[in-house]
């Protein structure tokens, strides 16, 4: 899917969501969508903050956080804690789950997702009556250049 059909999309399922909840769509939650979904990789708050400053957009870090809280509660990102002692965000809507890789020298984070883990989870839910709403995996250790 092209990034300009995934923004609009996520910008209508986020129309929708601050619908039901009386919220309204704002600029800075607009402004903030955009450049998530236009980003391939994990975003730190900061780094947001940065980018719109250096453009000469008034956003504020307390925007960007409860924005980023917000989009969460919509369904659109994900948050994930790699060890850094702040969170990591990225898109979830519309993409295919994955896990994730952390190496604890470099602080590489490699994607994957593996079919048969996927079924693991499922099947292990199933067989204690668990309903799974979401999951993350997270495995800490040493990539390959740094375990070299």
């Amino acid at each position: 899917m092209a990034d300009a059909e995934l923004i609009a999309r996520a910008l209508e399922s986020l129309t929708r969501f601050l619908r039901a909840n009386n919220l309204k769509m704002t600029k800075e939650r607009r402004l903030i969508l955009k450049e998530i979904f236009e980003e391939d990789e994990h975003l730190e708050a900061e780094d947001l903050l940065v980018r719109f400053r250096n453009r000469g957009e008034r956003v504020s870090r307390a925007t960007i956080y409860r924005t980023f809280d917000l989009f969460i509660q919509a369904g659109l990102i994900k948050k994930s804690d790699f060890g850094h002692d702040h969170y990591h965000y990225e898109k979830s809507f519309g993409l295919e789950h994955h896990d994730h890789l952390i190496c604890r020298r470099c602080g590489k984070v490699i994607e994957f997702n593996d079919p048969e883990l996927e079924n693991l989870q499922r099947e292990i839910c199933k067989k204690r009556g668990f309903t799974m709403h979401s999951h993350t995996l997270q495995i800490f250790g040493f990539c390959a250049d740094c375990k070299a």
